[in-house]
């Protein structure tokens, strides 16, 4: 369920805005058209000269920002050709990120924990040092790549633009007014994110002039914020060339990780629930009664539902944007004194949180049959070493400074994505790339439409048996297509016969261009999976359920419930729901005589998953205010 609570999200887009106000080679690689060189020529000579601009190795920047309902300063520093660190405030977020020309890094200077920067955010953060340093306006356009995208009119006035492409990371399109020479807006899209800045109030700093004010907004997130920009900027002041000690740029030492032993130090063996494939764990807030919640790998940051953050007097701060397996929906910040897992005397305890306060939505409750009131995410979850044993239902939580696996699995090398995890996995004769480990995911292996595009897999499957069925998560549902691969392929492990959830979307992580799919827990309780963050692995051990077959619902039919009512829905065509004569939202009154309402979903899946073909129920339905009884005959449905 991954959720990129993007603190993320929303403050890299305040850092875009600082870093395009503001703004290791490779000579080579320089490529300018000359059209595209007569535009950066004018706004060179419009900024203050090429003497000024060559001149400029180090900034130092203040200012104020506006992002997410909240005010706040900021600093930023630049180096030469690659260098960039920022220090941001607001509200009770306290934010420093940098990358050194080598290494890229973010911390929260309240738990001051250090999270070091890879893959596609390493590569976010290289190319807005890039930006920041003006590398494209300098001679040898610092080892990019710049050209002439159009030229438009409006409002009398003619624009050019460039499309600019950095020696790391994603283009941007820069927008020119032929009248000051000044740019005017920057887009830039990372993954299926677009993001658009208009630069405004130019004038001289540090000898140059520069803009000022940035308006900014994720296309993505528009409709939270109608006409008033998502992000804005304003500097105050700069200095050029000034004293900058070369250590801003490196990441700083993490300090305490904040972690609480609550009965033998560094193990901590917690009893979970596992129920509609989901590992729902018990979690205290600033020592308030347990609450139920799920552990989710998938989440970037611990997420606290809406209504019981209410309930339990929890201080609303801010609001942005937050991206989920289906889209975006809007939350806010909170802080968190305490957040313990397990028992007084066998658990463990994390003291001054930052959690995100969310809808995770009637539509989650329904499906799972009870409340969830939160996602305890990778920010707790990376402090540990976390095996999770589903045959024994037991989660063990083992110090990351001391943590030596002891097991028989076999590891898969694991990249971060904002702290969730991602090994590569193949699907269909040896066509793979990078999936997310989701444990917050009900469902086994989701393919997203990247991947499904690139590797032709509906070409492949033709002719085999496909469900279409709609899934959710924050933000949104998506449209999936369910039907068998030949096998999953994972580190040195084959499962053959995997059903398969074959995503189009382009919204949401499903519509990721950057990540192929998701590995859930219908593929994960086949193991012991052991998250070893610290030494970057994951470790799994066939468990019960390895050389299980994967099913899906042997009546094509699910069954969600609202308080005590209980509906039919997603009934497959063909299927014996469907022969039945099941509609979708007939109230299911009984089955086999017992009060539907009676049932757990571990029940229902004993029933209409696990049942032998053959076997027969008989349920009684309401539909229109008129009852009557149907039997199903159990039978694959894929």
């Amino acid at each position: 369920m991954p959720v990129s609570s993007r603190r993320a999200r929303s403050i890299a887009g305040a850092l875009v805005l600082l870093t395009a106000i503001l703004r290791s080679s490779s000579p080579a690689r320089a490529a300018i058209s000359p059209q595209a060189q007569a535009v950066v020529d004018r706004y060179v000579e419009a900024t203050g000269g090429r003497a000024a601009l060559d001149g400029e190795t180090r900034t130092y920047a203040r200012g104020r920002m506006e992002t997410m309902d909240l005010k706040g300063s900021y600093e930023q520093w630049t180096e030469a050709p690659n260098r960039l660190a920022s220090r941001i405030h607001l509200g009770s977020l306290r934010i420093r990120t940098g990358y050194d020309g080598r290494t890229g890094w973010e911390t929260d200077l309240a738990s001051k924990r250090v999270r070091i920067l890879e893959g596609k955010e390493l590569e976010q953060i290289e190319s807005e040092a890039w930006f920041a340093n003006e590398m494209w306006a300098r001679d040898g356009q610092g080892g990019g790549k710049v050209q002439f995208g159009t030229a438009s009119f409006r409002n009398g006035e003619v624009f050019s633009s460039l499309e600019i492409t950095p020696p790391v990371g994603s283009p941007r399109r820069l927008v020119f007014s032929d009248k000051t020479g000044l740019i005017v807006r920057e887009s830039m899209r990372a993954d299926q994110h677009e993001t658009d800045i208009w630069l405004s109030e130019y004038r001289t700093l540090g000898r140059r002039k520069r803009a000022t004010l940035q308006d900014g907004l994720d296309q993505e997130f528009a409709f939270f914020y109608d006409d008033v920009p998502a992000n804005r900027v304003r500097i105050d002041s700069l200095i050029a060339n000034g004293p900058v000690d070369s250590a801003t740029f490196a990441p700083p030492a993490s300090q305490d990780d904040g972690v609480a032993w609550l009965g033998t130090p560094g193990l901590a063996h917690v009893p979970f629930r596992y129920g509609t494939r989901h590992v729902w764990i018990k979690v205290s807030i600033n020592g308030l009664p347990p609450a139920d919640f799920i552990l989710d790998t998938g989440a970037s940051g611990t997420a606290i539902d809406r209504d019981y953050a209410n309930r339990i007097g929890l201080k609303h701060e801010g609001r942005f944007g937050i991206q989920g397996m289906g889209g975006g929906d809007e939350g806010a910040f909170t802080r968190v004194a305490t957040l313990r897992v397990g028992g007084l005397k066998g658990g463990i305890a994390v003291a001054d949180l930052k959690a995100s306060i969310v809808n995770l939505g009637e539509g989650a409750d329904q499906v799972t049959w009870r409340h969830m009131d939160g996602l305890l995410g990778a920010d707790v979850l990376s402090r540990f070493a976390v095996e999770i044993d589903y045959d024994r239902q037991i989660v063990t939580f083992h110090d990351a400074k001391t943590f030596a696996y002891q097991g028989h699995g076999s590891a898969l090398d694991l990249e971060f994505l904002s702290g969730i995890p991602i090994v590569h996995a193949d699907v269909e004769s040896g066509c793979g790339g990078r999936f997310l480990v989701d444990v917050g995911s009900g469902f086994g292996l989701l393919v997203h439409g990247s991947l499904v595009k690139q590797c032709r897999v509906f070409s492949k499957v033709e002719g085999r048996k496909q469900v279409k069925i709609m899934g959710g998560g924050i933000g949104s549902g998506f449209a999936s297509w369910l039907c068998r691969l030949d096998t999953l392929g994972l580190g040195p492990f084959r499962i053959p016969e995997p059903i398969a959830g074959l995503s189009l979307s382009t919204h949401g992580m499903v519509g990721s261009e950057d990540y192929a799919g998701n590995l859930g827990n219908a593929v994960l309780e086949r193991f012991t999976c052991t998250f070893d963050y610290a030494n970057r692995k994951l470790w799994l051990e066939p468990a019960a359920r390895f050389a299980q077959r994967d099913r899906y619902s042997r009546v094509g039919a699910l069954f969600i419930r609202s308080q005590s009512r209980v509906t039919a829905c997603a009934i497959v065509h063909g299927s014996p729901a469907d022969d039945a004569g099941l509609k979708t939202d007939d109230e299911v009154l009984s089955i086999d005589g017992r009060p539907a309402a009676r049932f757990t979903p571990e029940e229902m899946d004993r029933l209409f998953v696990n049942g032998e073909p053959g076997t027969t129920h008989t349920l009684t339905i309401a539909r229109e205010g008129r009852t009557s009884t149907i039997t199903l005959k159990l039978e694959d449905v894929i």
